[in-house]
């Protein structure tokens, strides 16, 4: 007997059901697995700043109990799986811990699975160690993220480290696909997300050396407007004075601009800087207000602060008490600073190709941020200015 149309299409229908069913439990497992290795992480993060809190803490059942709130804190996400921490004290210095929870199953129970069981281990020890001479200090003290770094950041400071004031939580954030090169990364707050794997050399709950430029670099004693000055210059090539830059200033067209040695005050207006050279020996620059350089377009800069002076070894500083603002280096290229830079109102990122080298370096920063940028510094200029700290907190699991 020959079957009908109508018998063919069913058969066809029930091989296509056969072979969706094995695509479906791959889908299934595959979101499951993704929703496994993210309640790991969410996990190990949690963990990793509960044991911080607690080894920074006085010893004894209270530090663990306070320990154990951070770890509730920081898992809300996923307290309906009813996570569950575990707290121990080795000794006066060092805190363990492990931390488990279950997934939900999603199709592994067609499997005889009942979702998957996620537990992880940390433990973070306290030492008394020589602080490294910063090159960064983050000056910012409650400021959510006030140390970021995302995919594609490469940040070198093998002689110097990075000291964060921020108490917030997060204080910093490190995501996947960086590369940090730093003898210490200090940061006082304990929260941070961690999205990196292993961080070298980072110190949490630890006390960060202070803004030690703060009212230490004397601000000039006027700052009238100079007449004359130029607003707009296109192309070329220009050599500029000392004075005071009012209403802004505009490099445009691969501008070719030399300083001439001196103070350079700007107030009233942002200088944007797309594309060109900027060259300069014994310069400063001084922020009266909220004005800003915004350097865009692939800048090459090579830049010197005065030797000897006032503002010896200072290249950019501001007026203390500034409101917060940004502060953007947007794909610079063979960008060659040298000296101190002061500016603690200022939430500063580094963006694109960004490429800078910095030399004898102090940056004193609100907060910083990378995205996909690379900095190189060096801090031969204070290498002996660092002193002893106490208590310094890391997880060296």
């Amino acid at each position: 007997m020959i079957p009908s149309f109508s018998d063919t299409r069913g058969s066809v229908a029930i091989y296509s059901a056969l072979i969706l069913i094995p695509i479906m439990l791959t889908v299934g497992l595959g979101v499951e697995f993704r929703q496994v290795s993210n309640l790991k992480q969410n996990l190990q993060t949690a963990l990793d700043s509960s044991v911080m809190a607690a080894v920074v803490s006085s010893s004894g059942e209270d530090a663990l109990a306070q320990g154990r709130e951070v770890f509730k804190g920081n898992t809300r996400t996923v307290s309906m799986l009813n996570p569950v921490v575990s707290l121990t004290r080795i000794d006066a210095n060092t805190v363990e811990g492990t931390a488990a929870a279950s997934s939900p199953p999603i199709l592994s129970q067609l499997l005889g699975l009942n979702g998957f069981r996620v537990s992880v281990v940390s433990r973070a020890s306290t030492t008394t160690n020589a602080s490294i001479p910063p090159c960064v200090i983050l000056a910012g003290d409650n400021v959510r993220n006030g140390l970021v770094f995302n995919g594609g950041a490469r940040f070198a400071s093998p002689d110097c480290g990075i000291h964060g004031h921020s108490i917030a939580n997060p204080v910093g954030v490190f995501n996947s696909g960086i590369r940090i090169d730093a003898a210490e990364i200090c940061l006082q707050g304990t929260h941070i997300v961690n999205n990196a794997g292993r961080i070298d050399n980072l110190a949490l709950g630890c006390t960060p050396e202070p803004d030690v430029l703060a009212g230490t670099i004397a601000p000039p004693s006027s700052t009238s407007c100079d007449p004359g000055l130029p607003r707009n210059i296109n192309g070329g090539s220009i050599r500029l004075r000392p004075g005071v830059y009012c209403g802004g200033l505009n490099f445009n067209g691969n501008v070719r601009a030399e300083f001439d040695p001196g103070l350079y005050v700007i107030r009233n207006g942002n200088w944007n800087v797309n594309g060109g050279e900027w060259t300069g020996d014994g310069v400063t620059f001084y922020f009266d207000d909220t004005s800003k350089i915004q350097f865009n377009s692939g800048v090459q800069s090579d830049l010197t602060p005065p030797t000897s002076g006032t503002y010896e070894n200072v290249l950019f500083f501001e007026r203390p008490g500034l409101p917060r603002t940004n502060f953007v280096f947007n794909d610079t290229r063979g960008f060659e600073l040298t000296g101190l830079i002061q500016l603690p109102s200022r939430d500063v990122t580094v963006n694109g190709n960004g490429n800078v080298r910095q030399r004898d370096a102090l940056l004193v920063f609100n907060s910083l941020t990378f995205n996909n940028a690379r900095w190189e510094l060096r801090n031969e200029l204070l290498a002996g200015s660092g002193t002893t700290t106490q208590g310094v907190a890391a997880i060296v699991r």
